[in-house]
């Protein structure tokens, strides 16, 4: 899927451009994901939505205690910064 305005935006003090990643980031890191995401309900939310996570390592991730092997090399594993935050998952 691919993310396309209708128009052109102006670059302000508040709208800036971003450096995409190259590389994926390294477990420990802190990163922050964007996207519309699925609500309680199943629908997907309407308004962008933001969390703050910290990368976590794919083993880890895939032992018996979290993902059992559902980690792909085209996933990244993170955890919410809010306590009690599950382990997440992100192609």
């Amino acid at each position: 899927p691919r993310l396309q305005l209708e128009g052109k935006v102006m670059l302000s003090r508040t709208r800036k451009l971003i450096r995409l990643q190259t590389q994926e980031p390294a477990a420990g890191a802190r990163c922050s994901l964007a996207g519309w995401g699925v609500l309680g309900h199943g629908e997907l939310s309407p308004t962008l939505q933001e969390l703050e996570v910290a990368v976590l390592d794919a083993r880890m991730c895939n032992n018996s205690r979290f993902w059992n092997g559902g980690i792909a090399p085209t996933m990244i594993c993170f955890q919410g910064q809010r306590q009690g935050s599950a382990p997440s998952k992100v192609r």
